[in-house]
């Protein structure tokens, strides 16, 4: 009686923790009937015959005063920082991979956790900074930064509120998504049982809108678990008008006569 009370312990134990555990390697394709638009595939080929180049941002890319931030999740990682807005580059998709990483379970029993192990981001030229491990499940989103944004961003946790780790992410563009972590790995296994459009929405929406200019965050044991966003301001705080030029110029005016 004492062993089967362990057994259906343990088993409570799992389900209860169901989140934190990965699935089989051999994943089916995604499930059709879930919403928020479709999950693009890029074959590794495909992806090398980009003409960009990867670039290594510093510390200093990512101090954009001009920027609205949101941050999500909590670590003791090494930072990250994605952006190339200074050289006149906006932010156009995202690679998001989602594999596993040990860690303790229920009765100090170590298990596999979902993890968003890595991403790429796409800058508007066409190269790209890689964070974290660029393995396991990927799918990407991506949009024409001349006529679109990003349309929302769901983070679970959404906000610092919560002392933990990020879990899951998903970036909804016009023409698709992005998804990493626990919900990205069961729709690509066929799992019925994942978030709802309207679950995203009401749980772990965001307020990020617009063109992004940058991202930042760190990386650690469980891969991506905290990320900040950086967008442009929806209003303008002040303008400058520079660099004006006349034609005819200004020394060619003062040089005319009266009568002319």
């Amino acid at each position: 009686m004492y062993t089967l009370s362990l057994v259906n312990l343990l088993t409570a134990g799992v389900l209860l923790a169901r989140s934190t555990f990965a699935l089989p390697q051999n994943v089916a394709p995604p499930n059709p009937a879930s919403s928020g638009g479709p999950l693009l595939d890029e074959t590794a080929n495909d992806f090398q015959k980009r003409d960009g180049k990867h670039i290594t941002s510093s510390a200093d890319d990512c101090k954009l005063d001009f920027a609205d931030e949101w941050s999500a999740g909590r670590s003791r990682g090494a930072p990250f920082c994605a952006s190339q807005v200074k050289n006149g580059l906006f932010v156009k998709g995202f690679f998001i991979y989602s594999g596993s990483a040990k860690g303790p379970g229920p009765f100090g029993v170590p298990v596999d956790f979902f993890i968003i192990s890595g991403m790429t981001v796409l800058y508007s030229n066409g190269d790209y900074t890689n964070i974290g491990s660029q393995t396991g499940t990927k799918n990407y989103v991506e949009w024409d930064v001349s006529k679109a944004s990003v349309t929302k961003i769901n983070l679970n946790p959404p906000s610092l509120e919560k002392d933990v780790r990020l879990t899951d992410i998903r970036i909804v563009g016009p023409n698709g998504r992005a998804m990493g972590g626990f919900e990205a790995i069961l729709e690509r296994a066929g799992e019925k049982n994942v978030w709802s459009d309207n679950t995203w929405d009401t749980k772990y929406k965001t307020p990020i809108h617009g063109p992004i200019v940058g991202v930042a965050g760190k990386t650690g044991t469980y891969g991506i678990e905290t990320i900040t966003f950086y967008t442009l301001n929806a209003k303008a705080k002040k303008s400058v008008i520079h660099d004006v030029k006349f034609s005819p110029s200004l020394e060619e005016l003062n040089g005319r006569s009266g009568n002319e």
